[in-house]
């Protein structure tokens, strides 16, 4: 017998095409310091906990997380710059 799994049919939807903040060089006090919260909904309702925010790109450095310049929540998507 095969069995086949139901697997996340429907693809997340981003509130907003481009996330854009701006922040200060010199406004580092209190570092890290959240910047935005990037915001998806899911067809998959049955399953709305399954979300899982992650970075990469320039100033993410994957293999060491503390040399990153910003970091995001994986389960809330809150985004926050740490240098």
């Amino acid at each position: 017998m095969v069995r086949v799994g139901d697997v996340n049919d429907n693809p997340p939807m981003f509130d907003r095409h481009l996330y854009e903040t701006r922040i200060m060089e010199e406004d580092d006090l209190g570092l890290p310091k959240r910047i935005l919260t990037v915001t998806v909904t899911d067809g998959d309702m049955d399953r709305p906990y399954n979300m899982v925010f992650s970075l990469s790109g320039e100033g993410i450095d994957v293999q060491n997380p503390d040399n990153s310049h910003f970091e995001i929540m994986p389960s809330s998507g809150e985004v926050y710059v740490r240098k």
